[in-house]
């Protein structure tokens, strides 16, 4: 499993000269994406289609998402979103309600923002092996670092 690891943690302390008081410190720290030989499997777009066609709606969520912010783009789970893609699953939006709250929970879904999330670059990611550790670097770093 991936994880963040700290090269350099540099202290900077700025003193008032005349004082002596101490008005601001600040760690700098230089960190990298470590152990990042996880196990990958080629999946092609078309899984997305089995997912969609799966009778849980947890997976049918996960497949519309997929296919439109699977390469990293932030998204807002609005009330218009859900009602296109719970139009789409055959659904309420009130079962999306619930099958979003478990794909957050589970972290297949990251929280990055008021109402706004990225799909999990640990668990999927359409782009190159160097924008996903990018991404997920950024993800470990800001938003869940026991993602």
């Amino acid at each position: 499993k991936s994880f963040l690891k700290t090269i350099t943690a540099e202290k900077y302390t700025i003193i008032d000269k005349d004082t002596g008081e101490i008005l601001d410190q600040n760690v700098n720290r230089i960190s990298y994406l470590a152990n990042s030989r996880e196990d990958f499997y080629l999946m092609y777009s078309s899984m997305v289609l089995i997912l969609k066609a799966s009778k849980d709606v947890n997976m049918k969520l996960f497949a519309s998402l997929l296919e439109r912010y699977s390469h990293g783009v932030e998204f807002s789970m609005n009330g218009e979103l859900k009602k296109i893609i719970a139009k789409e699953c055959e659904c309420s939006p009130r079962s999306l309600d619930n099958s979003f709250s478990f794909l957050v929970k589970e972290n297949i879904i990251v929280k990055i923002g008021a109402n706004l999330y990225k799909i999990n670059p640990r668990h999927i990611f359409k782009g190159s092996n160097d924008q996903r550790n990018r991404e997920l670097k950024s993800i470990l770093e800001l938003y869940c670092k026991d993602c």
